[in-house]
């Protein structure tokens, strides 16, 4: 499945159709002949409700979902990955291959955004750095949906551990309010408990987590018991010990580009490997 992105401004289409079937609409009541075909304006019509609906009424299978992935390079398959936490497999799905691309990027955010309308969100907030970019364009697609302002923040690393939310000052106003916690992929759900626990140590409450990929089979339970957990798509990717890998096993080399596959061949040379 193939997933193409059209940058001509939709809107500015749809107020061209709108002419178009007000000219259909008068040449009609005069008893004339449309310039214009009124059949040719219906199908325009539902061509741009399927191509603005996404980001509209967001609502992708997972397969969408990935083939917008995939469509920026963000899926790789048929590689040997080494993952960051040390297990090898086949497969990996670089979330920093989706951020240079604003427009696939904004459309995901939008159907997370989508599934906590009416949640009364006050705040997204997000483990950085990845999740600085989600936590804007999430609280973004919510100010439009609730017609209202939703502030958005971001969660940083603390020194010995765990995360703390103060920039913009986080720490005062997040207190009292309601808070979708962000994240792109879910591996073991470290980063968003740890969010989590700081948005609630601050006097936040967490009203769920909204995820690109959980390619962890992470649970609410397993990040602080959220009474939400909203993920895009679901992919479970093999993930092999380094003595058990099919891969090293047949020499496959090893993706140095992504994961920690040069980490891992440098600490073999440093071995005598």
């Amino acid at each position: 499945m193939t997933f193409k992105i059209s940058y001509e401004n939709p809107f500015r289409g749809l107020l061209k159709l709108a002419l178009q079937a007000a000219d259909a609409l008068w040449a009609l009541a005069e008893g004339k002949e449309p310039e214009t075909d009124p059949k040719a304006i219906n199908q325009d019509i539902y061509d741009f409700q399927r191509r603005i609906g996404p980001i509209l009424n967001p609502s992708f299978t997972e397969e969408e979902v990935l083939a917008i992935l995939a469509s920026v390079g963000a899926v790789i398959t048929g590689s040997h990955i080494v993952y960051t936490k040390g297990g090898h497999g086949s497969a990996y799905v670089d979330k920093d291959r989706l951020y240079p691309h604003p427009v696939q990027t904004t459309i995901l955010c939008g159907a997370i955004a989508f599934a906590f309308k009416g949640h009364d969100v006050d705040a997204v907030i997000a483990p950085e750095k990845g999740g600085i970019i989600l936590s804007q364009l999430i609280a973004a697609h919510l100010c439009d949906l609730e017609n209202r302002e939703v502030l958005a923040f971001y969660a940083e690393k603390k020194d010995g551990g765990g995360f703390v939310i103060k920039r913009g000052g986080a720490d005062k106003i997040v207190s009292g309010k309601r808070i979708l916690v962000a994240e792109d992929i879910l591996n073991t759900g470290g980063s968003v408990l740890e969010t989590v626990e700081a948005v609630r140590a601050i006097g936040g409450e967490v009203v769920g987590v909204g995820v690109l990929i959980n390619r962890g089979g992470v649970t609410a339970e397993m990040i602080g018991d959220v009474p939400k957990l909203f993920t895009l798509a679901s992919v479970k990717l093999d993930n092999w010990n380094e003595d058990e890998c099919p891969l090293c096993r047949d020499g496959v080399p090893i993706n140095t580009e992504v994961g920690k596959g040069a980490d891992f061949l440098a600490r073999q040379h440093g071995n005598g490997r």
